[in-house]
């Protein structure tokens, strides 16, 4: 076929990036023009060349622009976009993030930053960056804030935008987020404040036109950007038949949706995540999804025995083989023959047993001990652990090939905290498969406690403050009486998973002073002394509004001031 026309000259970089992501992960990351063609095969002509058999020489072509559209410029293999294959030679509207497939190839246009415009309506993209800033600096500090979006019916647009730019507060960011549809990011908002926040700029809006909204709080509704942005009205859930598997938050959604779609092949799938989060939940989901679930599925904690136990439980071993063994023993290996096996807590595995699994994996044979020789047995390999298991292999507890063998997909599963949606439900239900009278009622000061509360120990955790809180209210509602107040209160998890004194326990006073005492570390400068708070510069004037304190001037010269901008 005759190749499309690219362009000689290296087009400008614009707001967007492709990547390019295979089985084995990211492939390539390529910065996108900021208006053109991009056409995208194996062959060397096109503006991003792929050297990967599954796609055509000439195989889709990318328009950027004020709108994205992907067209299949005559492939062998197709392209589809969300796994719904689009027509050739007909170009398809195409979003930030969503998932484009040729091939085995996965393809997604990601955001660059995009400085806000000078009418302080800012795009789309633009919000999604500072929404990640603002949670990532909330979660350091325990603050709060709000994602508001309106939808409102008028043709007027902008009428509209005028009515939302004389409502803003000085610190709140507007952003257009799609036809007739703004978001605001409403800084340093509890609940409530978000809530008037938004009654306010409903009632703005209403003689413009019918005026829906939705008002997305950090931590109350989300605690991740990707929460906030895509929290739906109504949260469908999945559930299984033990009571304890509810999937609300989108990402665990999106989570479960790409787990069945792996689990039709045979790849070893490494699981990830932090004690308690469900990791076997999601291996068994995995299982029941593959053409082996009428095969044996068999879960092994390699972090319960010891070296030699262990060994003998997974390869079994041969009468006389060893001190003890008066009969032959089939090992859990061989008893799964054709079916799944789970490792879990594989980066406790010792360093020996882990050559051996690696033989395991790359012949799909056992050998018992004491035996001469080998057995079949075709499994299908999954693993899980809440190890860093890169950190591992640095520090040499860890094979680097078993890692490589093992996780060619990674699930990583969010911890409980990251989605708040579901605890009230799962709360309910451990509530109800506990009580007596199959359910249990929970106040709503105890399910606001449980909303905040950042469960380092996941759902496990969870369960546990449940079935307690049931056994000590008896046949009356649970309350905050029964539940750990003073741990829940006192302790929350930062990322790097150590416990620390809540900043929002402190007094008005104690917080106070800590403004002062890193105001006066800095020498006045606010920028370094947010900086030090964890907080914002725009977090920072707020308190210093708040405590009723000057803004400092002592010490600072004229750089600084200039460096720092206006507020």
């Amino acid at each position: 076929m005759t190749a499309p026309l690219v362009p000689n000259v290296p087009p400008r970089e614009g707001r967007f990036r492709l990547l390019v992501m295979g089985e084995a992960g990211v492939i390539a990351t390529h910065a996108l023009p900021a208006l053109g063609r991009v056409t995208i095969g194996r062959d060397h002509a096109n503006t991003i060349q792929i050297d990967d058999d599954s796609i055509s020489r000439f195989h889709a072509a990318l328009e950027v622009g004020p709108v994205c559209t992907i067209e299949d410029v005559g492939s062998s293999n197709g392209t589809k976009v969300r796994d719904v294959a689009i027509a050739a030679h007909r170009p398809h509207e195409l979003g930030v993030n969503e998932l484009v497939t040729i091939g085995s190839l996965i393809l997604i246009v990601q955001a660059r930053f995009t400085p806000t415009r000078t009418n302080r309506v800012a795009s789309h993209e633009y919000m999604q960056t500072r929404v990640e800033e603002e949670c990532a600096r909330a979660s350091r500090n325990s603050g709060q804030f709000a994602l508001l979006r309106f939808r409102v019916e008028s043709e007027c647009e902008q009428e509209v935008v005028d009515a939302l730019l004389k409502t803003l507060r000085q610190s709140d960011v507007l952003a257009s987020s799609g036809h007739r549809s703004y978001a605001i990011l409403a800084l340093d908002a509890s609940r409530e404040q978000a809530e008037q926040i938004a009654q306010r700029f409903t009632k703005a809006l209403e003689p413009l036109g019918r005026t829906s909204r939705q008002v997305a709080h950090f931590p109350t509704d989300a605690r991740s950007a990707y929460a906030l942005m895509t929290l739906p009205d109504e949260i469908p859930t999945e559930q299984d038949d033990h009571g304890d598997l509810v999937i609300a938050d989108r990402s665990m959604r999106d989570l479960y949706a790409l787990a069945k779609r792996i689990a039709v092949s045979d790849l070893p799938v490494l699981i990830l995540g932090e004690t308690g989060v469900g990791k076997e939940k999601l291996s068994r989901t995995i299982h029941e999804h593959s053409p082996r679930s009428d095969k044996p599925y068999v879960a092994i904690n390699c972090a319960a025995l010891n070296e030699n136990l262990l060994e003998s439980e997974l390869f079994g071993h041969e009468r006389g083989a060893f001190t003890g063994a008066h009969s032959m023993k089939q090992g859990l290996l061989e008893a799964a023959a054709g079916g799944t096996v789970l490792l879990d807590e594989i980066g406790d595995m010792p360093l020996a047993l882990q050559a051996k699994l690696l033989r395991v994996l790359e012949d799909g044979e056992v050998r018992r001990v004491g035996a001469l020789t080998s057995r079949q047995v075709g499994v299908r390999f999954l693993a899980a652990t809440n190890v860093d298991l890169e950190d591992a292999i640095g520090r040499g507890t860890f094979r680097e090939d078993l890692f490589f063998r093992l996780s060619a997909a990674t699930l990583v599963i969010p911890p409980l905290r990251e989605r708040p949606a579901e605890v009230e439900m799962l709360a309910r239900r451990f509530a109800g498969a506990a009580g007596t009278r199959g359910t249990h009622e929970i106040t709503g000061a105890a399910l606001a406690l449980l909303r905040d509360y950042s469960w380092p120990g996941n759902i496990r955790e969870l369960r546990n403050v449940i079935e307690r809180a049931v056994v000590l209210s008896g046949d009356a509602p649970i309350t905050p009486e029964h539940l750990p107040v003073e741990k829940m209160r006192g302790t929350y998890v930062r990322a790097t998973g150590t416990r620390d004194i809540n900043p929002r326990a402190l007094s008005e006073a104690q917080e106070r002073a800590r403004v002062l005492d890193a105001l006066e570390r800095a020498q006045g400068n606010q920028s370094r002394a947010a900086g030090l708070l964890g907080v914002s510069r725009r977090t920072l004037i707020n308190r210093l509004e708040q405590y009723d304190l000057p803004r400092p001037r002592k010490g600072r010269s004229r750089s600084d001031d200039d460096s720092e901008g206006g507020s």
